[in-house]
């Protein structure tokens, strides 16, 4: 248990998670809603800092209970509190946070990826002359 603590990037999931909170709170204010999308970033970049898609999606998780605490405290509008609404908000957002994780270590995965065929296409020019 330890060592999984001690693997996470608290600095990216803290960081990550005010951005998309933060974000997509302003970005429900009058004349502010272009902002709403790009909250999404903060989810990715948690996704993208965790070790590997298991973690990026995990991580992802966690990182959108703070879009939780924001939508019940009336930050992105008001509605009415019901135990079924509740539910339902936290459920959407760690949905969302799990699949925004998920494709953020999609990335990382893919830029690993990418990054290693450049280096053995670079190996292989050298070999070549």
């Amino acid at each position: 248990m330890k060592e999984m603590l001690n693997e996470i990037d608290w600095k990216s999931l803290i960081f990550g998670a005010a951005f998309c909170a933060v974000i997509a709170m302003f970005g429900s204010s009058p004349g502010l809603e272009i902002l709403a999308p790009f909250a999404s970033v903060g989810l990715l970049y948690i996704g993208y800092k965790g070790k590997n898609l298991t973690y990026g999606t995990i991580l992802g998780a966690i990182g959108a209970i703070p879009l939780f605490l924001v939508a019940m405290y009336g930050g992105l509008g008001s509605f009415t509190i019901t135990s079924t609404t509740v539910v339902l908000i936290l459920i959407s957002c760690l949905i969302i946070g799990a699949l925004l994780g998920f494709v953020g270590a999609l990335f990382h995965k893919n830029y690993i990826k990418t990054k290693k065929a450049k280096e053995q296409r670079g190996k292989n020019k050298k070999n070549k002359k």
